[in-house]
């Protein structure tokens, strides 16, 4: 942005994170300005690319499990590689890169231990040409924020998981139902 946010933007911001399907009327009148100001203002930030609004889920509700797995790659190589075999992961709600010993970082969600036991020993970035070493810690309670962007379900289905990493009708967990399967393939079994 090439000039700081003004109070207004700031407080569109802020009341857009409590409530992101606050009325555009409700909106301009806590902040002094029309409705079609505000509109205005919101589409400008989200054409622009400063702002998202969307459905977020609360995991607790849904009694999901939640792990960070840090792993420490080897090369900007590697790195771009991975990122773009996770891109389409539905179980990935975030990727980031790391500055440290460990240079990247997941959070990865699952249905159950079960599922959360395959994601986090068997399948994905343990696997993952390039990883040296990694890490997993999984999370006992979402803290703050309670809530976390969650993929939509894949319309198109795969017959292979987007990541390349496993082939979900091979492996002995999702064979003997200790594992749902990835939510992007054909044989998932599992409701996200």
């Amino acid at each position: 942005m090439s000039k700081p946010l003004s109070d207004i933007d700031k407080k569109l911001i802020s009341i857009l994170a409590h409530d992101g399907r606050a009325s555009l009327t409700n909106i301009g009148k806590a902040l002094g300005i029309t409705h079609v100001a505000v509109s205005k203002k919101l589409n400008k930030f989200i054409q622009d690319g400063y702002l998202k609004v969307q459905g977020l889920l609360n995991p607790k509700k849904f009694n999901l499990k939640l792990a960070l797995v840090f792993a420490e790659v080897e090369s900007p190589q590697d790195m771009q590689r991975l990122i773009e075999n996770f891109e389409d992961c539905p179980r990935m709600t975030f990727l980031a890169t790391l500055m440290g010993g460990f240079n990247f970082v997941a959070m990865m969600i699952a249905e159950d231990l079960n599922v959360l036991e395959s994601i986090t020993s068997i399948c994905c970035i343990r696997r993952a040409k390039g990883i040296r070493r990694a890490e997993v810690m999984i999370i006992g309670e979402l803290v703050k924020p309670p809530y976390i962007s969650l993929k939509p379900v894949i319309e198109k289905k795969y017959k292979k998981p987007p990541c390349k990493y496993v082939d979900c009708e091979k492996c002995p967990r999702y064979l003997s139902d200790k594992c749902l399967g990835c939510p992007a393939i054909e044989g998932y079994r599992g409701w996200l």
